[in-house]
């Protein structure tokens, strides 16, 4: 068993391999993966940034992703959990929006958000098919304008291209390099 706290994605994906290799009816999708886990647990100081900058949904984000990836709580989720629970079982707050926060600003529409949802993780899938069927196909206006031509219903370059990044950085970071494209000539 590797440390996932400590090694690398390479590792991470290694010790992904061997369980898979072990298990022929393991689903590569199982999200109790070395390799999922290993990217949870980036994803979890994250979600501690932005808990700690005043995001409060941030603490339910990173109870989800443990529960999903089978890890234990980091201790700092545990204890704001614990604190913001205490203030209700105390009868410090009214409803538990007053030490969770509610979910979405006010006037935010969820249709539109519940869509942006869905597009942006077709966007990510078909583009990745794309990449995988097509080794030497850049990442860049013409793959965009092709993924939305093939979207259903179709939609726009620039909303193609945006939906993809977005989830890049779900999964990866603000700070995951692109993938190097050959220059135009």
């Amino acid at each position: 068993m590797i440390d996932l706290a400590t090694c690398t994605l390479e590792e991470a994906q290694a010790a992904t391999d061997a369980a898979l290799a072990a298990d022929p009816y393991r689903s590569d999708s199982d999200p109790t993966l070395p390799v999922y886990q290993w990217a949870t647990l980036h994803e979890l100081n994250r979600e501690r940034q932005q808990f700690e900058a005043g995001d409060r949904m941030a603490l339910f984000a990173a109870i989800r992703k443990c529960a999903n990836h089978d890890l234990p709580l980091p201790a700092w989720a545990a204890t704001a959990y614990i604190a913001a629970y205490d203030h209700v079982l105390n009868c410090r707050a009214k409803s538990w929006d007053e030490v969770f926060g509610t979910p979405y600003p006010k006037g935010v529409n969820l249709n539109a958000m519940r869509k942006r949802r869905i597009l942006r993780f077709r966007v990510y899938r078909l583009v990745t098919e794309i990449l995988q069927a097509e080794r030497h196909t850049p990442i860049g206006v013409a793959l965009f304008e092709r993924v939305g031509r093939e979207m259903r219903p179709p939609i726009g370059r620039s909303e193609a291209e945006k939906h993809y990044y977005d989830v890049r950085r779900i999964l990866f970071g603000k700070d995951h390099p692109r993938r190097r494209t050959r220059r135009r000539t």
